[in-house]
């Protein structure tokens, strides 16, 4: 979900108003930059009652495919085609785990002199850090990275069409002349990291976005998360689309075109006993913009 407000928003913004008026008086320059409230949108969306599905139906999946042969004289044929079709889908590997799913406890083994501080009767002292699962909805992994799967994904689809014209020279021999072309679009590719600066943000320079300030996340995130264990964070954060998060990754996004031409040429001639000749020859240019 990249619209719909996270209810983090009620109890953080409070704390950055507070930090924004602070740095008014201390580091005017910095306060300038900053947004007068932070746009704390966006998260992991889960099956709810009225959608349990994996993506949005996408429901004019037409494909008409349509073709001809036409000998306009002796020993010449004419023959087309044009089609569309649909993407194979694929889902989320096995090995992929949807946030809220997976929780990670860390456990420090030794201390500074170097004696242990866990037992095999009790390894993790400090408790079991829980999956959450989809009950904090929207808020799953605030203040860390979230990668998932973008339910607005639609089947992506090429268009292709060709148009050759044959002659026959002698008894079993052919030559052909053609032209193959297609043309993909909304592809699945490349995973896409939406919380990334814009470029006006980053021509402010390392020296601003750098700036150490106060972190409205600090006691609102969860404490095992960089954002909910670190009591300063940088201006850069604050700048984010998504600045409670510190990822915020979709896979294989269905974004990517594709365009390829090609002429052919062949020649078959049909020998005794089953034996055919044949020697063909592609000229191709294919255009690809991450699929």
């Amino acid at each position: 979900d990249f619209t719909s407000p996270n209810a983090i928003a009620d109890t953080v913004n409070p704390k950055y108003a507070d930090i924004r008026r602070r740095l008014q008086a201390t580091s005017p320059a910095i306060a300038a930059v900053l947004p007068q409230t932070l746009d704390l949108r966006g998260g992991v969306q889960y099956a709810r009652p009225g959608q349990r599905r994996q993506a949005i139906a996408d429901l004019n999946n037409f494909a008409p495919r349509v073709g001809f042969a036409y000998s306009p004289a002796r020993h010449w044929a004419l023959r087309g085609g044009y089609g569309f079709f649909f993407t194979p889908q694929t889902g989320a590997p096995a090995n992929d785990v949807i946030p809220g799913y997976q929780a990670n406890t860390a456990v420090a083994g030794l201390s500074a002199d170097r004696r242990p501080q866990i037992s095999i009767s009790n390894p993790f002292p400090d408790g079991l850090i829980p999956a959450t699962g989809a009950s904090q909805g929207l808020s799953t992994n605030v203040g860390a990275g979230i990668t998932s799967w973008n339910l607005g994904n639609l089947v992506g689809y090429a268009q292709q069409w060709n148009l050759n014209i044959q002659r026959g020279l002698w008894r079993q021999t052919v030559v052909e002349a053609g032209y193959i072309g297609s043309h993909g679009v909304k592809l699945m590719g490349q995973d896409i990291q939406w919380n990334l600066p814009s470029r006006a943000i980053v021509e402010l320079g390392p020296g601003v976005l750098n700036a150490v300030i106060d972190n409205p996340f600090y006691g609102a995130a969860s404490p095992t998360t960089v954002l909910g264990r670190q009591a300063t964070t940088t201006v850069r954060q604050m700048l984010l689309p998504y600045p409670q998060f510190t990822g915020f990754t979709s896979r294989n996004e269905h974004l990517y075109n594709s365009n390829y031409h090609a002429l052919t040429l062949r020649f078959e001639q049909r020998m005794q006993r089953g034996l055919t000749f044949m020697a063909s020859y592609t000229a191709g240019k294919s255009i690809d913009d991450g699929s």
